[in-house]
């Protein structure tokens, strides 16, 4: 069983580690996602992710534990999981934003910026139409 207190939470290369320096106002990336800039903006989230041991809460692999089952273990996700969704709202503009903060998980979160701004061309009677 994993409790709060734990080698799991303080072990820098378990999923659930938050450094004393990590806190919920930074951003991840220096420039913030404004609709023109997806894929760098994107990958550079993913990087940073990446490097903090919490990838896993965007793309879906680090998925929440019962909390019926594994308390102690679903207040240390959830804890992360809150982190990720603090930095994911500083990473974006303030229009995109009120999405994201609504979101229930990072992984969840992630998936807001494409739906927001995807398009796709599509032929109708010879003219090409964007769904924005």
């Amino acid at each position: 069983m994993v409790t709060p207190d734990s080698s799991t939470s303080s072990d820098t290369n378990s999923r659930y580690c938050i450094h004393h320096g990590e806190n919920l106002n930074p951003s991840l990336v220096t420039e913030l996602l404004n609709g023109e800039n997806y894929a760098t903006w994107s990958r550079s989230v993913q990087m940073a992710l990446s490097a903090k041991n919490k990838l896993g809460f965007i793309n879906g692999k680090f998925e929440a534990p019962s909390s019926t089952k594994q308390p102690d273990e679903y207040e240390l996700w959830e804890r992360c999981n809150n982190m990720i969704l603090s930095w994911q709202g500083h990473s974006v503009a303030p229009d995109l934003a009120s999405s994201v903060v609504f979101a229930s998980t990072a992984h969840e979160a992630w998936e807001v910026p494409p739906r927001a701004l995807r398009w796709t061309p599509r032929q109708d009677n010879g003219t090409t139409l964007v769904d924005v």
